[in-house]
């Protein structure tokens, strides 16, 4: 994969639609503005097999990126690193493609994918359905420390009023308890508002919870009532 981490989309601002050909140019006019004399326009070639490397440059890791993309619940970066993730375990790495591909990891990882339904990797088509139990089972797998790509995830999840998607959340005083405690993946949809992820009770326990709401009238009403119930199990306990 080649891309700018400036041409991630933005809100009012999609992404460019070619990411390895505007990098190129990109990269074109760094050079010229450097005082290199460059010629022609960048195209698509496929480089001799003698070719000399000049240089190399390599992303952050995977795991870095993913948590960029569940921080900022970014839908595209989500849909380039599932790609990423078919092509690298040889699987098709179309819509469908890559569709299958994350219902086959989730079962090797023991989470019942009866009712998934998938048309994209993004989350944003629609047509794609993922029962509430699915995403329980999963953040129940991240913390149970069974799973080390489960746990990484969740340990990168936003944190409630701190970070992220959530970092102007929980400020209400009826959520203020799950300020610092709750760690937890946010999903927005028209009619519909998710939270799942994990917190800390009373007691010092770790308990994982998945919350969705359909039908809503209003996302900012639906998102309270949210962490109001997150900010409820942060308060469970017997002190």
């Amino acid at each position: 994969m080649l891309g700018l981490a400036t041409d991630r989309a933005e809100p009012y601002r999609p992404s460019t639609a070619d990411p390895a050909l505007h990098a190129t140019a990109a990269f074109a006019g760094a050079l010229t503005a450097a005082g290199l004399h460059v010629e022609g326009r960048p195209s698509r070639a496929a480089a001799p097999p003698d070719a000399a490397e000049l240089a190399t440059v390599a992303s952050a890791p995977i795991g870095d990126v993913l948590a960029i993309a569940l921080d900022d619940s970014d839908n595209d970066l989500t849909e380039t690193l599932a790609r990423w993730g078919c092509h690298q375990a040889g699987a098709p790495t179309t819509f469908a493609g890559c569709a299958a591909w994350v219902r086959d990891q989730l079962t090797a990882a023991g989470i019942d994918v009866r009712g998934v339904r998938l048309t994209d990797t993004s989350g944003l088509s629609g047509g794609s359905q993922v029962p509430v139990t699915a995403l329980a089972a999963a953040m129940a797998h991240g913390a149970s420390g069974t799973n080390p790509s489960l746990s990484g995830v969740l340990a990168r999840l936003p944190v409630a009023g701190l970070t992220g998607t959530l970092d102007e959340r929980f400020l209400a005083a009826a959520a203020s308890r799950g300020v610092g405690l709750v760690r937890a993946k946010t999903g927005t949809l028209t009619g519909v508002s998710a939270l799942a992820g994990s917190v800390v009770d009373a007691d010092g326990r770790m308990l994982t919870f998945a919350i969705v709401a359909d039908r809503v009238p209003g996302t900012v009403p639906a998102r309270l009532a949210l962490d109001r119930l997150a900010a409820t199990l942060a308060a469970c306990g017997c002190r």
